[in-house]
């Protein structure tokens, strides 16, 4: 309906205004009105339906039924402890499950959208939540439409609409109201723009139309299924891993029940001890347990002002060896402040003032204090640039690109008035800035005349061409503009020319404008420091083995000397451009990539994509990029980490992002790389702990199957050990601190993956050891004591074994005392509760009749904590010995 009505009909359809907008006071009267713009979402299933889920495993499934049969053979006891156990297990896996949900749903949170909205006559950011109907939508290349919307005003706008109409190009909007006729598909509906859609080029308003399930995509919300679970690359692993080891351990299960059976043991004995051993050793919550621990470290990340979008991200994190970085805001501060001007007649002044401060002074070239309102020429470079720059300051708040902010900020600190002259000087017409044109023009009416002006910023190299300049004065001003970017300084040209009525009718009907013969301003030099912490951020990187290289659209003699400053390179080394590598295929790029090439200038978003294609064909090298444009987006989406900027970012960059740097600072990107890595070792370090203890619990019974002994442990003393080590204690590990020197190692090698051969030899023999000292044991035992006595020794040695290598994988290569026995506090506390709960099972009545227990002695405990120590001395032992002798 409003795609058939006129601007002005619309406006007042929903009483509001297109420059002031709606007051705060109608704001919140529509919000309660209208509701938060939030759109449907399914009712989750029942909570109950998750603790269910527990017992749908098949194994745990046949040992209900096991032990149901065992209750009704009258073993009573029996049956309820072993049903309590499995009880307990389920409920801490849905415990678990449900915390790691809701980790990753606070994470979505975290991801709030922003809009710019013009309200009560300023334009405002503001959560897309909060916007109304008959708010004043600011459209901006890049942004993420939030509600459905009337285009008021447009200047070369155009709207990707694939997700709601499954056009794949761009569909170009104006504001005129459509001809009358019924049905007008939503594609061919020009003036309207929808949530969801995202503005892929130039700039516009609208006023909002629809909200929540009142827009397009509302109605049809709730029709749309949830979107898939993707599973990390980790999980796919282990899960391969656990399928695997289903198998193994299913076929020595079936064994030992053979066995057992033939050697005249009750057929439910030998099937409650088989399918108890199954469940205690086969670890089919490893990737559930991997899902929680990434969930933690996402966490973790997200205080650290790392929003993880893809679990993924975290795994390939740490592997990084190349960050491909910007330069603007990410290296730098992203305060650019005008600090020079070059007129055209040649005059330079010197410009002074802190950050986005109204505050500032003008000088000379020789320094004196000057009035920049005295000189016309320097006033009229200052309000082109000013009239020419869409964003706005309050305060020292920017809101829109902040180059054009410090143009306006200039203008400002000249003391003049830029929202009485954008008042006066309103825009008509405008090209908007793209990459590929590196400049932007604007049609502006004269103080309400009938006159117009047309203001032109851009690339110096570009602006000049435009220009009425003979070839000596455009050689003169380019070598300046050197001069300028050796200084570190960046450089903007401003032209302009006045239009006739005819070219500005022309230009607003057939939405095209010649900007040729134009009459040069100036040059702009512009300052953006580099970040305080910068220089120590690269150092860490480099320390880990983490190499940087810079791709900027800046001048090379500009990049060349921020890159010096940051120290990415040396004196000497050279600085490529587009120019430079135009023709070079990915292989030749890769080689120079190879050989050194550190900082790329004057780079296309497309060339972009092409170096980061060459960075991702160096064999076993994964690839981080960081990038903030709508133009960033294919190279992020190619990268192996792609890196959105936060502060700068448009939605589009965030939407195809793994990681959301929430300050876009580089050593913000560092943190979170150390994060990765510590991720990583900790779920390299509980993996390996909970599959050595269950290859270490199998070894153990088939070895007493195989030599014809009485069975080492009953079915719920091996559900108990299950319950009490691979529960607190792996996920302690899971939390373990980092080690030292987590960030002076080197990448890990991608071609191993996370169970490569020489980690499975080391399981299965720390596995073996622990199988070892705890059968020999038991034979020893057995030999002296009673069978219940010898059967108790093997349950605690095994137990507190275990426990004793939870600390063991707490580094393979530094010894535990270095590390410090009491550092993971986590793993203590798992530890100590684990001991206690152990120590009552074995020493009180009540766990003598349950687990079937016997009480022991000081010296019985005595050999148990002696014995149980071997796998600690024997894995001290092969880390002294490392590199040594052991490779």
């Amino acid at each position: 309906m409003y795609h058939l009505q006129t601007i002005e009909e619309t406006l007042k359809a929903f009483n509001t205004d297109k420059t002031r907008g709606l007051s705060q006071k109608e704001v919140s009267l529509r919000l309660k009105k209208y509701g938060s713009n939030v759109l449907p979402v399914k009712k989750k299933p029942p909570i109950f339906f998750k603790f269910i889920n527990q017992f749908k495993d098949l194994l745990v499934i046949i040992l209900l039924a096991a032990t149901l049969v065992s209750l009704l053979l009258g073993e009573t006891i029996d049956a309820i402890a072993i049903a309590t156990i499995v009880l307990i297990n389920a409920t801490i896996g849905f415990i678990q499950e449900i915390q790691a949900e809701k980790t990753l749903e606070s994470l979505k949170q975290k991801e709030i959208l922003y809009a710019l909205v013009q309200r009560q006559g300023e334009v405002e950011k503001i959560p897309f939540s909060d916007i109304v109907p008959g708010d004043i939508l600011i459209l901006e290349e890049g942004a993420k439409i939030p509600a459905d919307g009337r285009i008021v005003e447009s200047f070369s706008l155009r709207i990707d609409e694939s997700i709601l109409t499954g056009e794949s190009l761009p569909v170009s909007k104006n504001s005129k109201p459509l001809i009358s006729k019924e049905n007008i598909p939503l594609a061919d509906r020009l003036n309207m723009v929808y949530k969801e859609t995202e503005v892929i080029a130039g700039r516009g308003k609208a006023v909002v139309t629809g909200t929540a399930q009142s827009t397009e995509i509302g109605k049809i919300a709730l029709f749309l299924g949830e979107e898939a679970k993707t599973k990390t690359p980790l999980s796919i692993e282990l899960e391969k891993v656990g399928r695997m080891l289903t198998i193994v351990i299913g076929i020595i299960a079936l064994v030992i029940f053979v066995f057992n059976f033939l050697a005249k043991t009750p057929f439910i004995d030998s099937l409650l001890i088989s399918i108890s051993l199954a469940v205690a050793a086969i670890p089919e919550g490893l990737p559930a347990i991997v899902t929680i621990v990434l969930s933690l470290g996402v966490k973790r990340l997200a205080l650290k002002k790392s929003v993880v979008k893809k679990l993924s991200a975290c795994e390939t994190l740490g592997s990084i060896k190349i960050i491909a970085t910007d330069k603007t805001g990410t290296l730098t501060q992203n305060k650019i402040n005008v600090v020079k001007i070059i007129l055209s007649t040649g005059d330079t002044y010197l410009v002074k003032g802190e950050g986005y401060n109204a505050q500032g002074t003008f000088f000379s070239e020789k320094g004196k204090i000057v009035n920049p309102l005295s000189n016309h020429k320097l006033e009229s470079l200052l309000r082109a640039g000013a009239l020419g720059s869409d964003a706005s300051v309050k305060g020292t708040q920017v809101i829109g690109d902040t180059t054009e902010a410090s143009l306006i900020v200039a203008a400002i600190r000249a003391k003049l008035d830029v929202n009485l002259i954008k008042e006066t000087e309103p825009t008509v017409f405008e090209v908007p800035f793209t990459s590929e044109r590196k400049m932007m023009s604007k049609i502006v009416q004269v103080n309400e005349t009938s006159a117009h002006m047309l203001y032109t910023k851009g690339a110096p190299e570009v602006i000049l061409e435009k220009c009425n300049l003979t070839d000596k004065e455009k050689d003169l001003f380019l070598n300046l503009t050197k001069k300028l970017a050796l200084d570190g300084l960046r450089s903007l040209a401003v032209a302009c020319k006045p239009l006739t009525k005819k070219e500005v009718e022309f230009a607003l009907e057939k939405d095209s404008l010649s900007e040729e013969n134009l009459e040069f301003m100036g040059i702009v030099g512009m300052q953006d420091p580099l970040r305080p912490e910068i220089i120590e951020a690269l150092d860490k990187a480099r320390m880990a083995g983490i190499r940087t290289i810079m791709i900027t659209g800046d001048h090379k003699l500009t990049a060349g000397a921020i890159a010096k400053e940051a120290g990415i390179i040396k004196e000497g080394d050279k600085v490529l451009t587009e120019d430079d590598i135009h023709d070079m295929s990915i292989k030749e790029l890769a080689r120079e990539i190879t050989k050194g090439a550190n900082v790329f200038a004057r780079i296309s978003p497309m060339m972009k994509l092409n170096i980061v294609k060459a960075i991702k064909s160096i064999p076993n090298t994964l690839v981080a990029v960081t990038g903030d444009g709508v133009n960033d987006a294919p190279a992020l989406k190619e990268s192996h980490i792609g890196i959105a900027m936060g502060k700068t970012g448009t939605d589009i960059t965030r939407e195809v992002a793994d990681i959301v740097i929430t300050d876009d600072n580089y050593a913000t990107i560092i943190d979170a790389v150390r994060e990765g890595r510590v991720i990583f070792a900790n779920l390299v370090k509980f993996i390996r702990y909970l599959i050595s203890c269950n290859l270490s619990e199998v070894l153990v019974v088939a070895s007493a199957v195989a030599i014809g002994v009485p069975n080492p442990l009953l079915p719920i003393q091996l559900l108990w050990i299950n319950l009490i080590t691979d529960g607190m204690p792996a996920l302690a590990l899971g939390v373990d601190p980092p080690e030292f020197d987590v960030m002076r190692r080197p990448p890990r090698d991608i071609t191993n993956g996370l169970l490569h051969k020489k980690r499975w030899f080391y399981m299965v023999i720390e596995g073996g050891i622990i199988a070892a000292s705890t059968f020999f044991l038991f034979i020893y035992a057995l030999n002296k004591y009673s069978y219940p006595t010898a059967q108790t020794i093997a349950f605690s040695i095994l137990t507190l074994s275990q426990l004793v290598h939870a600390f063991n994988n707490r580094s393979t290569r530094k010894s535990l005392f270095s590390l410090g026995i009491f550092s993971n506090k986590y793993l203590v506390g798992a530890t100590v509760i684990s001991l206690i709960l152990q120590f009552l099972v074995v020493q009180t009545s009540f766990g003598n009749v349950v687990f079937k227990t016997s009480t022991l002695t000081f010296n019985q405990w005595a050999l148990i904590i002696l014995a149980s120590l071997t796998p600690l001395w024997v894995v001290e032992l092969k880390k002294l010995l490392r590199f040594r002798l052991i490779p």
